[in-house]
């Protein structure tokens, strides 16, 4: 573990902690102080009274939780006794795994990443195994972990273009941490030849799918009810299409918008949904909204009612957590940070409800949902308004059409599955049984 880089990291780091623990004196409310002083590696009463864990499972945030829920389920259903810890640094995500694995798993807070918090948590939760999910790559919490004796892993590993080239140019600082990686599960071989570029032993690496996909397909009967309901709600008439675009970034609501319009000039009874990756940029697409005097609704207020009760032609929304249960409501989606050079967001949420999925050129970060969708006709992709005007059109004026690349879409899918989610559970099983 040796590296001038990843020693001067740890001695920084080891340095700036008694400095940032002063923080925790200032902050005023309990539940924020208990929560900070967690992720300093202090307090943890529950984690320490259900202490030892034989896999600690951290996941950063809501999305990285959603891989973890599918493999605690498959964990525990080839192991029913294990005892799992998962972690996310994000309050989001926090709630998220409350709602999805309480009951099944210890929640806890994610540590930050200097040697103080690293050793006071895996003092605390003494794990036989440590699995950051996808590209969680703190250098202490990985180090510390090796020198417990602390068996560690990378599940659903992935390595976007983008992540490798900043990771490379910090080759010093993780080089070192990957070698004594003793699993790493990627997602394609894409992903696995790049950690190999960054240090990892080859015989450390093996290529197993996306575990986010299939738990996509492991959730959508549950969903199908909840959709089911909604359209009950919203209370639209059957010949009533959807368009939403989900997770728009760097001002894709306006293309969007454009390409909207355009179409519902001819078929007015399409409707838009339309959800910004972040809530801070709900203001922006209201702007937009406004800009082209478009009526529209807030999903927060809507959704507040028990009746809901929508006016205008657009809804816009601005809660977390809602997207995949939405993308069950339309007839094509578009998925956002594509059309901007953002890497693109998750394209089989829209897909598992088997609609077509439209994105633009930058998938950098699912590069192989992308091309999955592109060879199987069941994702289409588009450059500006006037594209995706023309694949709008195509699709919601020919029902035969929009059907067969709707189940193109979700056939694109379970390809990539491959029981993704099976394969790592084994896979971290087999680290701790050894």
């Amino acid at each position: 573990m040796s590296g001038l880089l990843l020693n001067f990291y740890r001695g920084l780091a080891k340095a700036g902690y008694p400095l940032v623990s002063m923080f925790a004196g200032l902050i005023g409310e309990e539940e924020d102080r208990q929560l900070f002083n967690a992720r300093l590696g202090k307090g943890l009463d529950v984690v320490k009274a259900n202490a030892p864990y034989d896999i600690w499972l951290h996941a950063v945030s809501v999305g990285e939780v959603m891989v973890a829920e599918a493999l605690v389920r498959e964990l525990l259903s080839l192991r029913s006794g294990l005892k799992i810890l998962l972690s996310s640094f994000t309050v989001s995500g926090q709630r998220q795994a409350r709602r999805l694995l309480q009951g099944l798993c210890d929640i806890a807070p994610g540590p930050f990443d200097f040697p103080q918090a690293a050793q006071g948590m895996l003092s605390v939760c003494r794990p036989k195994v440590y699995a950051c999910v996808e590209t969680e790559l703190w250098p202490n919490m990985f180090i510390d972990a090796c020198k417990a004796g602390v068996k560690t892993a990378i599940v659903n590993a992935r390595l976007s273009l983008r992540s490798f080239e900043n990771y490379r140019r910090l080759k010093g600082l993780f080089s070192p941490v990957l070698e004594n990686v003793e699993l790493i599960m990627a997602i394609s071989e894409a992903d696995a030849g790049r950690f190999a570029r960054l240090g990892a032993r080859l015989t450390c690496l093996t290529v197993t799918g996306n575990a986010k996909y299939a738990s996509l397909l492991s959730r959508i009967d549950e969903l199908r009810q909840d959709v089911e309901k909604l359209r009950q709600k919203l209370g639209f008439e059957e010949k009533t299409k959807f368009f939403i675009a989900g997770s728009l970034r760097g001002g894709e609501e306006e293309t969007v918008i454009r390409a909207w319009l355009d179409v519902k000039a001819k078929q007015p009874d399409l409707r838009l949904i339309i959800a910004p990756r972040h809530l801070e940029r709900v203001r922006d697409v209201v702007d937009a909204l406004k800009r082209h005097c478009v009526a529209f609704s807030l999903w927060s207020n809507i959704s507040s009612h028990h009746k809901l009760a929508v006016s205008g032609q657009c809804i816009v929304v601005d809660s977390i957590g809602v997207l995949l249960l939405l993308y069950g409501l339309a007839d094509v989606a578009f998925v956002g940070g594509s059309l901007v050079p953002k890497g693109g967001q998750n394209m089989m949420e829209p897909a598992v409800w088997s609609i077509p999925v439209l994105f633009g050129p930058f998938t950098d970060n699912f590069l192989d949902a992308s091309q999955m969708l592109l060879e199987n006709q069941g994702g289409f992709l588009v450059h500006d308004a006037n594209e995706l005007a023309v694949q709008l059109k195509r699709l919601c004026w020919n029902r035969t059409e929009l059907e067969k690349a709707g189940k193109n879409a979700y056939t694109s899918l379970e390809m990539l599955s491959k029981n993704a989610v099976s394969r790592q559970a084994m896979g971290l099983l087999e680290l701790f049984d050894r």
